[in-house]
């Protein structure tokens, strides 16, 4: 079936779900249903005017409300008016025969309209339509090869000597086995339990993940990125960029011997203030996006931020539901078994996965360091591509490591765990911790509220798996 067919079909499945009663959102939503309900060839400019016009109220409405007040109205209200607009535009493109940089154009921009939604409605009603239509168009958006593109640096960044190693178990164990671990909340690291995943396949199946591979799958693909040092910092901030932008500015531009910033500098300050992205934002529970810009008191809030350069070397796609956003990718994967520890072998039942097991990934260069912390959910960290040094303190050292003593930092530890400032903090040198480096096919097992730093010892692609 060629495309135009296919998205015929795909129109025909938008459904309408029961109107809103809110008095301000309610007309809104019966206008966006009335354009999504258009014939093709009645739709027109007027059509994707009134969607954009939609879209942009509810933007306002969601950035002035807290995330957790978010109502379901609203997020409905969204979804059904970027399907609008991203009808609006597939007519268009499937109405003429554009010039190829046109067509390419109206695409990028429905795949980003489709994509923002998807991270800040989280797509309450129709997200089977939102990911079919972004299936139709995602493969016919050429990704260029990158022009000059250093290779990946695959030498490993220094760490600490291993002093203290965690179990390490050869061959994946039983169940019964792991939930020793789980009971007795001791960490370890099993070896060859990723092996059937398509992520770890042969360098010759496409599935196979490579820096290569995700820039030509899914480079038009939106995704948040955080960038600056590591995110207890002031320099830190989150933008909105496609997956190519992300690759090519901090993944090949930090493997470039000697190359001048000013390209880079050059795609970050675009993805900070085109259409295509909304600013500085973090991912929910829920993968829902919303504002945590980070700024100084003399910015301005409307001000796209501009990246010093000294930060473009790093930038992490981190802790994102990517998976819940891009279900191929969650398709080159498979869920560990061992997240099921308090089931009886062989009786799984997946349906509770999606609530129960937060899945997120963590993607970046050599260097990417997420500070030492706390999680309140034992976490299977699966590692895919690279490999990334690991420390870990038990709940009985909390006292020495200095958490933050309130706010949102309360889970992470003040203390640089590599370079700590002894005299300020001088029970952290009696701390006792263990270490490990996690490589390709490696798991580890992070038991809930143990202490974790993780440092990117070269580009990596890790998964971790929280329940």
């Amino acid at each position: 079936m060629d495309a135009r067919s296919k998205y015929q079909r795909i129109k025909q499945r938008v459904h309408l779900p029961d109107s809103i009663k809110s008095p301000e959102l309610g007309p809104l939503f019966a206008q966006a249903q009335r354009i999504a309900l258009e014939d093709s060839r009645v739709r027109n400019q007027s059509h994707h005017v009134a969607s954009l016009a939609i879209l942009d109220r509810t933007n306002d409405l969601i950035a002035a409300t807290p995330f957790n007040k978010v109502s379901l109205d609203l997020r409905c209200t969204h979804e059904m008016a970027s399907i609008c607009l991203c009808l609006c535009l597939l007519d268009e493109y499937f109405s003429k025969e554009a010039a190829p940089s046109v067509s390419s154009t109206i695409l990028e921009s429905a795949i980003a309209v489709l994509d923002k939604t998807l991270l800040t409605s989280g797509a309450p009603q129709q997200s089977s339509v939102l990911h079919d239509l972004i299936d139709l168009i995602n493969p016919l958006i050429h990704i260029s090869p990158l022009k000059h593109a250093p290779p990946i640096d695959t030498s490993v960044t220094s760490h600490p000597p291993i002093t203290n190693p965690i179990q390490i178990h050869s061959n994946p164990p039983t169940l019964n086995q792991f939930k020793t671990h789980v009971t007795t909340q001791n960490p370890c690291i099993i070896k060859n339990a990723l092996d059937h995943w398509p992520a770890l396949s042969t360098p010759s199946d496409p599935r196979t993940w490579t820096v290569d591979s995700l820039r030509s799958r899914f480079g038009s693909r939106l995704v948040p990125v955080e960038t600056g040092s590591k995110y207890t910092e002031d320099s830190w901030s989150q933008q909105i960029m496609t997956m190519q932008q992300f690759i090519d500015t901090f993944i090949h531009h930090s493997n470039r011997v000697g190359a001048d910033d000013d390209d880079a500098q050059s795609i970050l300050s675009e993805s900070s203030s085109s259409e295509n992205s909304w600013g500085d934002d973090a991912t929910d529970e829920q993968g829902v996006v919303r504002s945590t810009t980070k700024r100084s008191a003399n910015s301005s809030a409307s001000e796209p931020r501009k990246c010093p350069k000294q930060e473009l070397q790093i930038g992490y796609l981190a802790q994102h539901t990517l998976f819940s956003q891009i279900p191929a990718l969650y398709n080159d994967i498979a869920i560990p078994e061992y997240c099921y520890h308090w089931m009886e072998e062989d009786t799984h039942d997946e349906s509770w996965i999606d609530e129960d097991i937060k899945i997120s990934a963590w993607f970046g260069p050599c260097n990417t360091v997420s500070p030492l912390h706390t999680d309140p959910h034992n976490n299977l960290f699966a590692q895919v591509m690279g490999r990334k040094y690991v420390r870990l303190y038990a709940p009985s050292e909390t006292a020495k490591v200095y958490p933050y003593p309130e706010g949102l930092l309360k889970n992470t530890a003040q203390v640089d765990v590599e370079l700590p400032d002894l005299e300020k903090y001088p029970n952290f040198s009696h701390a006792e911790y263990l270490d490990c480096v996690v490589g390709p096919g490696d798991m580890l097992f992070i038991p809930r509220g143990w202490w974790h730093y993780v440092k990117s010892l070269d580009t990596s692609f890790s998964v971790s798996f929280w329940f």
